[in-house]
């Protein structure tokens, strides 16, 4: 609580003194470079937990020797924020180097996450992508950001500009056509990356192209932890389900299996194009040199879907002669385990993406 007495620090406000007693400050120049440089780095890197983790462990200690801890604590992290103040006021340009050490290690090890599990590259049948499967991909993102600046808003008790709502939309399209990279953190560096700067442009404010590198190096952190997550979750599913025998119970669910990701992913492709999927059947299709070939699915516009999951999936000998018979329409589509592991990256490179937003807001109200 701030008394009248009292006047409280703010980003942009001069610093000139510490507080009494402070034991910061009072290094030699050098060293008074190095630490603002280092808290810098693990400010950013850590979101600025480095600070509450370290004031808790030592209000702990205060609380051992007989010092209420809610007031312990209080007490521990305005010391925190008020040695935060005075090396950004006084250290800056140390500090701000500091904090891009911070964003380019988040980036380094989002990388090293990001070749977690196994990727895979789809086989040369796959049919490729058409605009219009693009375009629902920055669709589903767009909305997928919306939902996140939605619900970040919800758990800060706040409502955002419609600058923020429309900035989150277009920072998810971006994501949302990255994954067709296949790569989750790169995906949400891009995301985070263009939500910044069209926040920044949306609201009348001057773009931050600090703030643009911290929000996507905190997306690509946890974009790829996220990622890593899904795809060794995807590469433990059984191939396919057991057969089943007899009525099935009302209202049964088949567990989670390759070949539902498989089928599933060729469904919502299939949405994307326009199109809709009829029969799931596996029907025979008759070819034309002989022989037949039993194709997942087909769809309203007679399409014949062939699906396909996993890093080592291949046609068979009569889907191949299916895919060069020019007379059919016959879709080949596989989905990878980074497809899994994409849709994790989505949603905890958004989380990263408003972590690293709400530390910066923090650190303009300290």
């Amino acid at each position: 609580m701030v008394t009248q007495n009292q006047t409280r620090l703010r980003g942009g406000m001069a610093f000139n003194g510490r507080p009494q007693n402070a034991n910061f400050g009072n290094h030699s120049w050098l060293m008074n470079q190095l630490v603002a440089a280092g808290q810098g780095a693990l400010d950013d890197f850590t979101f600025g937990l480095d600070d509450q983790a370290y004031a808790g462990a030592r209000a702990l200690i205060d609380a051992a020797n007989g010092k209420s801890l809610s007031q312990a604590y209080r007490d521990r992290i305005a010391y925190e924020h008020a040695r935060d103040q005075y090396y950004a006021q006084h250290y800056g340009v140390a500090r701000t180097a500091g904090k891009i050490a911070g964003s380019v290690a988040q980036l380094a090890v989002g990388g090293g996450l990001g070749t977690i599990g196994k990727a895979g590259a789809r086989i040369k049948q796959v049919t490729p992508m058409i605009g219009r499967e693009l375009a629902a991909l920055g669709g589903v993102g767009a909305t997928g950001g919306v939902g996140g600046q939605a619900y970040s808003d919800a758990m800060r008790g706040r409502l955002s500009s419609l600058g923020d709502y429309a900035g989150a939309g277009l920072g998810g399209a971006a994501e949302g056509v990255m994954a067709t990279r296949g790569q989750p953190g790169k995906a949400s560096a891009a995301g985070g990356f263009v939500t910044s700067l069209a926040q920044d442009v949306l609201n009348g404010r001057r773009p931050s192209m600090m703030k643009a590198i911290e929000n996507a190096s905190a997306a690509s952190l946890l974009g790829a932890a996220g990622g890593a997550v899904g795809r060794k979750v995807s590469e433990r599913l059984p191939s396919q389900l057991p057969s089943l025998k007899g009525p099935l119970p009302v209202g049964y669910r088949p567990p989670l299996s390759k070949e539902i990701l498989g089928e599933s992913g060729s469904r919502a492709r299939t949405w994307a194009r326009g199109d809709k999927t009829v029969s799931a059947n596996k029907e025979r299709l008759y070819l034309d040199q002989g022989g037949f070939t039993r194709p997942d699915q087909r769809t309203l516009r007679g399409q014949h879907v062939e699906s396909k999951y996993g890093i080592h999936a291949d046609l068979t000998p009569r889907q191949k002669q299916a895919y060069r018979q020019l007379s059919l329409d016959y879709r080949v589509d596989q989905a990878l385990p980074g497809d899994l592991g994409f849709l994790h990256g989505f949603f905890t490179g958004q989380a990263g993406y408003q972590m690293q937003d709400d530390w910066a807001r923090k650190e303009l109200d300290l």
